[in-house]
């Protein structure tokens, strides 16, 4: 807004004689009144020009008393005129310097009021715009005229969009043909209003996928079949593979099953389904299947893909296909999977034995934990079902009252037997097969009977002071062969043999007992290719008569009190037939007499067996008698007998 100044000179009017020397007589006042020079003001700024003047004895109006004014034509330029120095010449002069003078310097204005001299747009007549976000682009609509800046404005007034500091002319937006919300950054635009396909963001990784885009989540579809399962997420933008948006799959093992999938109603539960009845969604609903082939919906044997199968042996089970429908040709059934269709006792309905056969016509089952009992007329039966009842705490129980062959096959089975008819016992192994008698019972007690045991380990038994723990025979003859009793926990010993009983022992071992390894009263043991080691009391002690041979034995590495065999009016006979560490080595005893001790006539035969030597020697010594010691090294040959207490040689 311009400011203008307007003076007015106080125009005096005298009736006092005038100055003869500058005034005049009105032509038409007072002949009595001193006429005086006016000056027309045009402007009416007070001032008038020194080119047009009148002598009157009164002010005229249209003219001033004085001459000083320099332009009549601009009541705002007089003598009194204020100029204000205007260095940006932008019509505004600056408050602090000013001119009072008539005519104007140059770069001088009249008007005041410019808060920035040295900016031509910013002065009186600036219009400002609201910058409400703070973008420095201003609302063309929210103005404010002054010359200084208010608060939260600016110059521009190009901004679309004055609530979103992102959005102004320099916005750039970016194509999103997807229209996911996500731009491609590399097609773009620049201007203050988005286009229609545009958007703000460029960090879309493909713009032709509305599902990727930064933040998607992707759902692992492991069967492929355009469904996600929601357990297994991943958040990316590109689609990774094996992965999809959409995560309802209720099944992502199987293609076949998703919420596209068809059900079809099986009201008779055979598998197949009616095709006039369905529904379409992921979760198999109850009574429904994938399958629409059913011809009859009300019999569960039968549908148009029923297979037939031909039954040679009658057994119910067929091998060959003979043909498939709603009916199956002559002598067929609908139970396939017979591996032996010309002998009814192998099917898939048969028990699997341990025989190694299939029994049941599974290729896939074993026999593991299975065992079995052949008669002697070759009746078999499955007894496994005992076998694998006994517990930790109390072992299952087993006997036959006919004899025949027990087959073991690989497992571990807590039992007790007790045998009073000739039994054969067959195990798979001695580290596959395992009788198990949980510190509970003695493992296999035989009385009047014969048994052999094969391919064994007994181990854990426990018994009463006048048992086994493992073995015990009662005028009976038991031979063990490549096997392994060991860990017997009973009071006496680990094989405890009598009453005129025979004990075998062929390639095996008999260790860790926590008492004796093996008692003979009144009976024979013989010891064939095997060891006996490490008992807590001992490895062997005979009495009553009893006859012990070890063959190519060795009976070794005992820590005892007194001895490690003792023998009470019993033969003992010790024989190497081949080269090999055989015979007693690698014994201890606290007292003297460390291998045997006699009592009550007892004999030792030493043929060719080891007595050790060195490292393996026995200690504190072989034996004695009569105080005399006896020490003997390998392949020692001799006699000695407890009567007449000598050693000969």
């Amino acid at each position: 807004m311009r400011h203008k100044s307007f003076f007015f000179a106080l125009i005096l009017v005298a009736c006092e004689s005038p100055d003869p020397e500058t005034s005049t007589t009105s032509v038409t006042g007072s002949e009595n009144c001193a006429q005086v020079p006016y000056y027309r003001d045009a402007d009416a700024d007070g001032f008038g020009t020194p080119n047009e003047q009148v002598a009157s004895c009164t002010r005229p109006s249209g003219y001033a008393s004085n001459s000083d004014d320099c332009d009549d034509s601009d009541p705002d330029t007089n003598p009194n005129s204020r100029w204000y120095r205007d260095d940006d010449g932008d019509g505004f002069g600056d408050d602090d310097q000013e001119i009072l003078q008539c005519d104007g310097p140059i770069g001088y204005v009249l008007v005041a009021g410019d808060c920035d001299d040295t900016e031509p747009t910013i002065n009186g007549d600036t219009i400002w715009y609201k910058d409400a976000d703070g973008d420095t682009y201003g609302d063309p609509n929210n103005t404010y005229e002054g010359c200084n800046t208010p608060a939260d404005f600016v110059l521009d007034s190009t901004d679309c969009d004055d609530t979103n500091d992102l959005v102004s002319p320099d916005s750039i937006w970016y194509a999103d043909a997807d229209a996911d919300g996500y731009g491609d950054p590399t097609i773009s635009i620049t201007q203050c209003d988005a286009s229609a396909g545009h958007v703000a963001d460029n960090t879309d990784c493909d713009d032709g996928n509305i599902d990727a885009y930064p933040g998607a989540t992707w759902y692992l579809d492991s069967d492929a079949d355009g469904y996600g399962t929601p357990a297994f997420p991943l958040v990316q933008c590109e689609e990774p593979v094996g992965f999809v948006a959409d995560k309802t799959d209720c099944d992502d093992f199987n293609p076949s099953v998703n919420p596209g999938t068809l059900w079809f109603e099986d009201l008779d539960g055979d598998g197949f389904g009616n095709p006039a009845v369905s529904i379409a969604q992921c979760v198999a609903p109850g009574a429904h299947v994938t399958n629409d082939e059913d011809c009859d919906d009300t019999n569960d044997a039968l549908s148009d893909n029923t297979v037939w199968y031909t039954d040679g042996d009658s057994d119910g089970y067929g091998s060959a296909i003979a043909g498939s429908g709603c009916t199956g040709p002559a002598l067929s059934v609908l139970t396939g999977g017979d591996c032996n269709d010309n002998n009814a006792l192998f099917s898939p309905g048969q028990t699997e034995l341990c025989d190694g056969l299939d029994n049941d016509c599974e290729v896939s089952s074993t026999e593991f934990e299975t065992v079995s009992f052949e008669t002697s007329g070759g009746t078999w039966t499955d007894e496994s079902p005992v076998f694998n009842s006994g517990t930790q705490v109390l072992p299952a129980a087993w006997s036959s009252s006919v004899a025949g062959t027990l087959h073991v096959c690989e497992g571990e089975y807590r039992v007790q037997l007790d045998l009073t008819q000739d039994i054969v016992i067959a195990g798979a192994g001695e580290l596959l097969a395992i009788f198990n008698g949980s510190g509970a019972r003695t493992i296999l007690n035989v009385a009047g009977a014969n048994v052999e045991v094969h391919g064994m380990t007994l181990k854990n038994g426990d018994a009463n002071p006048s048992a086994g723990g493992l073995v015990s025979v009662n005028n009976g003859t038991v031979r063990v062969a490549d096997s392994n009793l060991t860990g017997d926990t009973s009071w006496t010993t680990s094989v405890f043999v009598e009453n005129n009983s025979t004990f075998t022992l062929e390639r095996s071992i008999i260790r860790a007992s926590a008492n004796t390894g093996l008692i003979a009263d009144a009976s024979e043991v013989h010891l064939v290719n095997s060891e006996i080691t490490g008992n807590s009391f001992g490895s062997v002690f005979a009495s009553n008569g009893s006859l012990v041979t070890l063959t190519d034995s060795l009976i070794h590495n005992h820590n005892v009190l007194t001895a490690t065999a003792r023998m009470s009016a019993s033969d003992f006979i010790c024989t190497a037939t081949t080269v090999g560490t055989f015979g007693f080595i690698d014994n201890h005893s606290t007292l003297p007499g460390g291998t045997f001790e006699f009592i009550d006539g007892a004999t030792l035969t030493s043929n060719g067996c080891d007595w050790g030597s060195g490292i393996d020697d026995n200690s504190i010594d072989d034996f004695e008698l009569s105080n005399v010691v006896f020490n003997y090294e390998n392949d020692a040959n001799f006699t000695c007998d407890a009567t007449s207490q000598s050693c000969v040689p």
